[in-house]
């Protein structure tokens, strides 16, 4: 009989003891789940306010709920993608403070940056070649996975707009993991972001010495062949090459015709075109100070 009441006894000590640990297993759970739904609302309204990123309050709010969504999760493609994306739209239209747009387009630089870094393909490309830390970072850039060229697309993106009115010795020194990124991004997504690539290539050429200026304008005019309906093809034309050339015809002819046409044409660039025009008014308007 006493035996028999030890087993009850332990039996119920037993059901105790699993009870109080599936109770904690699901506090534990929950607390998870919280975590989780609290950093995908940030997503979610992160995302919200960048579709109305043409008011310059929607894009700041934007920017918020990003930020505490990458601070959640920044080692999430679509979030990092945004993130990085998000900040070059806001340096390069909304900021007219050029220290604050630096500081954004290097955040949108490093955000992407520090989700490429831990990608799988990357540190295999980085591990797998013997040599400095310069060149271990071109081999992983060379070894991105298609899945995470956009990313590395808006790291390349924000860094050359960071450098592109810097000291000649910041971008001699960055051109190389510039091209290596752009490379990569053409043989995977040649198209990405209408002809963005070819932009890049056409800016930088542009404002680096001893390149033949016949190869920025070649980039350019393969980006407008390939994105003719985004009005920052022929801006950017307008604003790094032209004067280089001192070609005052051809600059007014790319402004006065992106300032003819409605933004509104294809909605995804809507807004890039709508800022876009506004570039391209106040590039008209300091034009003789640009062609002397």
């Amino acid at each position: 009989m006493a035996i028999k009441k030890k087993k009850i006894e332990i039996h119920l000590l037993l059901i105790l003891f699993v009870g109080i640990s599936c109770s904690n297993g699901n506090n534990y759970l929950n607390i998870i789940i919280n975590k989780s739904d609290s950093s995908n609302i940030n997503f979610e309204k992160g995302k919200e306010n960048w579709e109305k990123r043409a008011n310059k309050n929607n894009i700041y709010e934007s920017l918020k709920y990003l930020t505490k969504a990458i601070n959640e999760n920044g080692e999430n493609l679509e979030r990092s993608k945004l993130m990085s994306q998000a900040c070059h739209f806001t340096a390069e239209y909304i900021e007219d403070d050029e220290t604050k747009s630096d500081s954004l387009y290097l955040l949108g630089k490093d955000t992407a940056w520090s989700f490429i870094t831990k990608t799988d393909s990357y540190i295999e490309g980085f591990n797998k070649f013997s040599g400095d830390l310069a060149d271990k970072k071109i081999a992983g850039i060379d070894n991105i996975s298609e899945n995470d060229i956009e990313v590395l697309f808006w790291w390349v993106k924000n860094y050359v707009s960071f450098i592109a009115n810097k000291p000649v010795t910041e971008r001699l020194s960055a051109r190389e993991e510039i091209e290596t990124a752009l490379y990569k991004i053409l043989s995977q997504k040649p198209d990405f972001y209408f002809g963005g690539c070819h932009q890049i290539f056409g800016i930088l050429y542009a404002r680096l010495p001893g390149v033949e200026l016949n190869k920025s304008i070649s980039q350019f005019e393969t980006a407008i062949t390939k994105g003719p309906d985004f009005f920052g093809n022929y801006v950017a034309r307008a604003k790094y090459l032209y004067p280089r050339v001192n070609d005052k015809d051809s600059f007014e002819k790319d402004i006065n015709y992106i300032l003819g046409l409605d933004p509104s044409n294809v909605p995804e660039i809507g807004p890039e075109n709508l800022m876009e025009q506004e570039i391209a008014k106040k590039l008209l308007q300091k034009s003789s100070s640009l062609f002397k």
